[in-house]
């Protein structure tokens, strides 16, 4: 069953010196068995893809939320002295406890660089899943409400500009706006999508914003998007600008 050695821990657990060790770097057969190297090879190598595929991806399309137990007794290396081996409830002489089961350190997915958002839960491993606190968290985090459409509302804009326009004035711009005193910001791009060149809109009051926006000639794309702001979407509209 392969899956039971890709539980084996992929830290450097082996107490020994001067470094600590991968089980994979130890030849021991009282620890594992014989012919266990392969196997534990396989299970490190597991983890080895889902690093590498981080590294590819970049961060996830979903939000991780770790539930983990805490401040148990718990393993958290091993030690192997001649014949005998014994199992330290501390790593590098430091108790970190844990859930009875899985180190605090280990709780958490490989890439974070510390614990701070993981979610502690006082309470032992097998317990954890039917903890009544964990059961109401997960219930929390399934059917989160966007608090975002209430507090801070998504800005609505329209834009004006006209079809055809000379390069003897800059290209009036007109934008209106649910919302007064905005920072809305005006880009004149390609069709292609390239930034010519941008400006950021005046407040004429009454949810009104222009701004007068130099163009050589050609065909392009004015684009209006508030700063920092929630929006159903920047709004964008082609325009000729011939040589006067």
């Amino acid at each position: 069953m392969p899956a039971l050695w890709q539980l084996l821990p992929v830290y450097r657990c082996v107490d020994s010196v001067p470094e600590p060790q991968m089980l994979a770097d130890v030849e021991a057969t009282m620890l594992l068995g014989s012919g266990a190297r392969p196997l534990v090879e396989d299970g490190l190598r597991f983890h080895d893809e889902i690093k590498e595929a981080f590294r590819t991806n970049g961060e996830p399309p979903y939000r991780t939320h770790a539930i983990v137990g805490h401040g148990q007794p718990t393993v958290q290396s091993v030690r192997i002295q001649g014949l005998e081996v014994a199992y330290p409830r501390r790593y590098r002489s430091r108790d970190y406890l844990g859930d009875g089961t899985v180190a605090r350190f280990a709780a958490v997915p490989a890439e974070w660089s510390d614990d701070a958002d993981a979610i502690p839960v006082w309470q032992k491993h097998g317990s954890l899943p039917n903890h009544k606190y964990v059961r109401d968290l997960v219930w929390t985090k399934a059917n989160a409400i966007d608090v975002g459409s209430i507090l801070s509302p998504p800005v609505k804009i329209g834009l004006d500009v006209p079809e055809v326009a000379t390069t003897d004035s800059p290209l009036p711009v007109v934008v209106t706006a649910n919302r007064p005193n905005l920072r809305i910001m005006i880009r004149l791009k390609t069709l292609a999508g390239d930034l010519i060149r941008q400006q950021t809109a005046t407040f004429d009051g009454d949810d009104r914003y222009s701004a007068a926006l130099p163009a050589p000639p050609g065909i392009w794309l004015v684009e209006v998007q508030p700063v920092g702001e929630t929006t159903l979407s920047c709004v964008t509209e082609a325009v000729a600008v011939i040589e006067s």
